[in-house]
């Protein structure tokens, strides 16, 4: 265990440093830079002050000259100043991370919720018609636009009931019912689309574990059919579903994006999405490097989760 632990650990940091240098890289090969978007704007048309600004910024350097001073100064802890605000990328990020970290944790929850006992409930009542209503709803919630779902929220109580979702993001601790009612339905929406995936998976499992031979001895020996399904069928069948709902962090945080526009919702999704819009390389590199590592560390969890359920899995 130990051995596979370490080798785990090590391929994720290979990883990981693999997307730091791709996404920097790739960010400083787009068009346009965070000086053009002021030159756009209008704010500068002095050449002159162009360059001294392009200077201050660090931006006039070759690509890898910025690399290292970027490794530099993530090394001594400094990632960076918004190009936007003049603070630390990291406080800035900092401040943005509890929303996208509660949206993220109510869609995680939501899908989990809804997609393994609906996954059960369906194989356990295979060709029934509460199974054919389980993929129905599973379909649904992959062939629906998490976008279009929130739009549909957002308008038609508005014009039915003339009821608005709170805008803005408010602490959990100090107003908890407004809170609530901001985050619980983006929540739900972004985690919809995670559970029919979890359903499916979870019914397909489900069903070619109820095939196997020690189903059929346990229920032999008169094991009542919930003992069978609940301490045999259950446990084996959540390992693939497992990995699938570590892999789903990397979809939700993705999602969160769309979601928080639309719900007005200031989460790290909407700050990179302004970052994007402004240029704003080191926020952005920041923001990259961080959710790359949540979710690199998530499928390190979820490996090592897997080998703890199931210790015949080898590296």
């Amino acid at each position: 265990m130990r051995d596979y632990v370490i080798r785990r650990v090590l391929l994720a940091l290979l990883t990981l440093a693999i997307v730091v240098f791709v996404s920097f890289i790739l960010l400083r090969l787009t068009p346009g830079d965070a000086v053009m978007q002021k030159v756009a704007a209008g704010g500068l048309v002095d050449p002159s002050r162009i360059a001294q600004f392009r200077h201050q910024l660090g931006i006039d350097d070759p690509i890898i000259v910025q690399f290292g001073h970027y490794l530099n100064g993530i090394i001594h802890g400094d990632f960076g100043t918004s190009f936007q605000t003049s603070r630390p990328t990291i406080d800035e990020f900092g401040s943005a991370l509890p929303v996208t970290l509660e949206l993220g944790i109510i869609a995680l929850i939501f899908s989990v919720l809804l997609g393994v006992p609906l996954g059960i409930w369906s194989a356990i009542r295979q060709d029934s018609p509460s199974d054919y209503l389980g993929r129905t709803i599973a379909v649904l919630g992959i062939a629906v636009p998490s976008f279009w779902l929130g739009i549909l929220l957002i308008v038609y109580p508005s014009i039915w009931f003339k009821w608005e979702w709170p805008r803005g993001s408010p602490s959990l601790f100090t107003d908890t019912a407004t809170n609530l009612k901001a985050f619980l339905v983006p929540g739900m929406v972004l985690g919809f689309a995670s559970s029919a995936y979890v359903m499916r998976f979870m019914r397909t499992t489900m069903l070619n574990t109820l095939r196997e031979d020690y189903i059929r001895t346990a229920r032999s020996k008169g094991l009542m059919e919930r003992v069978v399904i609940m301490r045999h069928a259950v446990r084996v069948s959540l390992l693939p579903v497992v990995t699938l709902i570590g892999a789903q962090l990397g979809v939700l945080l993705g999602g969160s994006v769309i979601i928080e526009q639309l719900f007005g919702l200031a989460g790290v999704g909407q700050q990179t999405f302004i970052a994007v819009q402004a240029r704003d390389y080191p926020q952005l590199q920041t923001n990259l490097l961080i959710l790359s590592a949540a979710i690199v560390i998530s499928n390190l969890l979820t490996d090592l989760c897997y080998r703890w359920l199931d210790p015949r899995v080898s590296y």
